[in-house]
């Protein structure tokens, strides 16, 4: 009995099976028969469209109603729509889309001919040639165009039949299945039941002989009817109990039938639900641009990979699938053992993510960015390892550009000769330079603690804030300005800032840069030079007034008869004239020599015999003032100097020597040698220089008194001559002297050829 059951439970299960494979089957040819009759609707609708069309045009043409151009307009989107439809539905047959690319161009065509027969019918005079034309070519077209759909729908019905045909066989194979596995079932069923009934008959046959025997014995076996009843009693509980099994297995085979019906629903929806994630799938790592790659671990095999494997290595996806180590044999050789290493050891931890180059076939090389994620089975084992490659060359360009533009950025801001910062919105430093810390004196750590308000000068400061409101609220786009720094030492610094505003890529303000530049000398340059400017005017206009009021007299007439007074008056001029010479020859030689348009050619040349000619051509003014000139004995030694400028620098020196030296005074030239220099001294025995004018003499147009212009003749600048000569040679040029005791002028001069000659006065 048992054996039964276990062969019917069997049957019904492989019974179970069999239909789900099926009615899976079934599934699918249904699908395929409903995609074919779309086809069909879409040709029938294309057909219908281009008969629209051509109804419109005719109707259109006959009646000039406007409302047929709408029949037109819709047939014709109906027909274009058609197309597309079927471009899209018939992808998996290679002989419809044939088909469709003949098909497309004459349509286009066709709707292009009566587009133009509708133009032509609107113009005022219609051309009945064209319009001939264009009927019979539009005729030719649609006999075309009918041809095909014609040839496409018998293809689409070909299919149908042969799918309708392949769908009724797995009707008939399922509906087989079923019958013969029901009959079996029920045939099973039967067996059993005889069985059953035989059992029971046989034991009735039993209980009727053991009667029979009970009779004959009863009268010898009294006792023994006792032990036969509850024998019999036993066996009806036991037969009760079987009856009760054969119910419990009826029920038993209706749930198992209910539950084979609902597993093989719940399959049908599984099987349904994987094919619609498994298109899913395909569709995203197919269109992605990264790769998307799964691979087995264990075997050493790819799995899967994306078709933009191919776009970013470069390399052949069925290769890749043939060989695994493809992968990485592409990969650059300063990157592989790192990429390998991290791979095989690193993705059980899930810690795969590298960077890395590729080595494309055509040479050129991709950076990639690979992901690793392992997928670990029930038992805690890794059993896939899915991942993504994205390219990430664009962006390690981008990285690349952007260091080698901050490394230049950074450079010329260090290595800038003037000062530039970075000053946020309220005024403090967020990074300067060190030109900047050089002209401030200050460190960078120690300038970054502070705001441009501390050390700008309280006479500048709210220009420069007004400037920096102008920036803030955008009417100005940079700005330039003069202005005054207080440096560590509290010194004052003039600097040109030129600043401008930074701002985010919403507009919003970020920070200012600024560039600075010392001007403090340039500014000193400029108020000498107007102060230059002043005293040359006025020391020009004095002669000029003169000379001007002289002349003037005479030409009055008023001094005709007085001759004496009319000489007086040219002697006069004629001073005035020989100091406004020199005023004019000792300004063009001072400028010529400061601004380098002079070139001293220097020479070895004996020092004595410079001084012996510099007394010489100042030897008539000496005697003129009753003055003594003298040359202290010297050895002989040779210099290295321009003759004649240093002939100039001690005719001037002598010169004003002689005027401020009483008569019968003294003179004294002198020399002291040294190993590489001579020092050079003029003394005098004159009335001295106040301690006060002992620097500003050597300046231009200074003088110890101001009277002493007009009355010693001079113009002030034979000492700044002195000094740039003296300079230009490389030396020194300075006075030792005291009111009442004369005074001593000293410079050097280079004994020998120097690489460089720098001025240290």
């Amino acid at each position: 009995m048992a054996g039964g059951f276990g062969l019917a439970l069997l049957l019904v299960t492989s019974v179970g099976t069999a239909a789900y494979f099926s009615i899976e089957k079934l599934t699918d040819n249904q699908q395929w028969v409903e995609h074919t009759y779309r086809v069909l609707d879409t040709v029938y609708a294309t057909a219908d469209g281009m008969k629209d069309v051509e109804r419109g045009r005719r109707s259109y043409l006959l009646t000039r109603d406007a409302s047929y151009l709408t029949l037109y307009e819709s047939g014709s989107q109906q027909a274009i729509t058609g197309l597309r439809s079927l471009r899209q539905l018939t992808t998996d047959n290679p002989i419809q889309q044939q088909q469709l690319t003949k098909l497309e161009p004459l349509i286009a065509q066709k709707l292009a001919i009566l587009q133009q027969s509708i133009a032509d019918l609107n113009q005022r005079e219609i051309n009945q040639s064209l319009q001939s034309q264009l009927t019979a070519q539009g005729s030719q077209l649609q006999r075309q165009i009918q041809s095909l759909l014609l040839e496409i729908s018998k293809t689409e019905r070909t299919l149908l039949e042969q799918r309708l045909h392949t769908t009724r066989s797995s009707v008939q194979a399922t509906k087989a299945i079923v019958l013969v596995g029901s009959l079996f079932s029920l045939g099973l069923l039967i067996g059993v039941y005889n069985l059953l009934r035989r059992e029971i008959a046989l034991r009735t046959q039993v209980e009727a002989t053991l009667q029979q025997i009970n009779n004959e014995l009863e009268d010898r076996v009294s006792q023994r009817t006792a032990e036969l009843t509850q024998a019999n009693l036993r066996l009806t509980a036991e037969i009760t109990e079987r009856e009760q099994a054969q119910a419990q297995l009826r029920q038993a085979k209706a749930d198992l039938e209910h539950r084979v019906q609902e597993r093989t629903q719940e399959l049908l929806q599984t099987n349904q639900q994987l094919q619609t994630s498994e298109t899913k799938f395909r569709y995203l790592a197919e269109t992605i641009e990264e790769v998307f790659w799964i691979s087995d671990p264990q075997a050493q095999q790819l799995v899967y990979v994306s078709p933009a494997y191919s776009t970013i290595w470069g390399r052949s996806i069925a290769a890749l699938y043939e060989n695994f180590q493809e992968w990485m044999q592409a990969i650059h050789p300063d990157d592989r053992d790192r990429v390998e290493q991290a791979y095989f050891h690193g993705v059980n931890q899930g810690l795969y993510d590298q960077e890395y180059r590729v080595l494309r076939p055509d040479g050129s090389v991709c950076w990639v960015h690979d992901r690793g994620f392992p997928i670990a089975s029930e038992n805690d084992q890794i059993q896939w390892v899915t991942g993504i490659a994205e390219d990430i060359t664009s962006r390690k360009q981008a990285e690349a550009a952007l260091r080698e533009s901050e490394d230049r950025f950074r450079s010329a801001f260090d290595n800038a000769p003037i000062g530039i910062a970075l000053v946020s919105l309220d005024g403090r430093w967020l990074k300067v330079n060190p030109a900047l810390c050089d002209i401030l004196g200050y460190s960078e750590a120690e300038l970054l603690t502070k705001t441009f308000q501390d050390i700008t000068h309280p006479e500048d400061l709210d220009a420069d804030i007004n400037y920096m409101n102008q920036l803030l609220a955008g009417e100005i786009r940079s700005y330039t300005l003069k202005k005054r720094y207080i440096d560590r030492w509290e010194h004052i610094i003039w600097i040109l800032l030129d600043a401008s505003l930074i701002r985010d890529a919403q507009g919003q303000p970020k920070y200012f840069i600024s560039q600075i530049q010392d001007i403090t000398e340039r500014q000193a340059i400029e108020q000498t030079k107007n102060e230059f400017i002043s005293v040359v005017s006025h020391e020009l206009r004095t002669p000029l007034t003169s000379i001007r009021g002289s002349l003037g007299l005479l030409a009055t007439g008023v001094y005709d008869h007085k001759p004496e007074k009319a000489r007086r008056m040219i002697e006069i001029a004629l001073t005035d004239s020989e100091r406004l010479c020199r005023l004019v020859n000792d300004i063009l030689d001072l400028e010529r020599l400061e601004s380098g348009r002079i070139t001293l050619v220097k020479e070895s040349a004996d020092l004595e015999t410079l001084l012996q000619r510099s007394v010489e051509a100042m030897q008539a003014s000496a005697d003129a003032a009753q003055v003594t000139l003298t040359v202290l004995p010297m050895t002989t030694m040779q210099v290295w100097v321009a003759p004649d400028a240093i002939i100039q620098t001690l005719t001037n020196l002598i010169s004003n020597a002689i005027k401020f030296s009483p008569p019968h005074s003294t003179i004294t030239l002198r020399t002291e040698p040294y190993p590489d220099w001579v020092t050079v001294a003029v003394h005098d025995q004159g009335r001295g220089i106040p301690l006060d004018k002992i620097e500003s003499i050597f300046g231009r147009f200074q003088q110890v008194e101001a009277a002493d212009a007009g009355q010693k003749g001079g113009t002030g600048l034979g000492l700044a001559i002195c000094k740039t000569i003296i300079q230009q040679h490389g030396g020194r040029i300075w006075v030792d002297s005291e009111v009442g005791s004369g005074s001593t002028f000293y410079f050097t001069l280079p004994r020998r050829e120097l690489p460089t000659l720098k001025p240290t006065a």
